[in-house]
C-alpha cells in the first residue's frame, strides 16, 4: 500500500496520480537546482579566471541571476572553494537576498503545487 500516516494522523496517499505528479515536480526541481548550480560554479570560476589575467569578467548581474534562478547552492559553494566573490559587502548583501528570494519561491511552489494542466 502507498500511503504515509502524517503526525496528525491524516492518511495521505503517495501512489496516487497527483502524488506521481508531486514526485515528478520534487526531481525536476531538484535536477535543475543541481544543473543550475553546476552552471553557477562554473561561471564563478570563469569569472575568478578571468579576473587574475584581467580578461572579460562575467557581469555581477548574471552572477546574481544564476542564483535566483536556483544556482546559488552552486554560487556559495564557488565563493567557499575559490574565494571569490567573498569578501564585497554589496555583492554579498544582493547575493543573499537572491536566495532568500529563491527560497520563498521555493516554499511557495512547494506547498502550492505546480500550475494545473491546461
Amino acid at each position: 500500500m502507498c500511503c504515509l500516516r502524517t503526525p496528525d494522523g491524516t492518511l495521505v496517499e503517495l501512489c496516487t496520480p497527483m502524488g506521481a505528479d508531486r514526485r515528478m515536480t520534487h526531481a525536476l526541481l531538484l535536477l535543475a537546482y543541481v544543473a543550475m548550480s553546476v552552471i553557477a560554479y562554473v561561471a564563478y570560476a570563469r569569472d575568478k579566471s578571468a579576473a587574475r589575467v584581467g580578461g572579460r569578467r562575467t557581469p555581477e548581474k548574471t552572477l546574481h541571476l544564476m542564483a535566483l534562478l536556483g544556482g546559488w547552492p552552486g554560487a556559495l559553494l564557488a565563493q567557499r572553494r575559490l574565494r571569490h566573490k567573498s569578501s564585497k559587502p554589496s555583492f554579498l548583501a544582493a547575493f543573499w537576498l537572491t536566495v532568500a528570494i529563491n527560497l520563498a519561491a521555493l516554499a511557495w511552489l512547494l506547498a502550492n503545487g505546480p500550475a494545473p494542466s491546461l
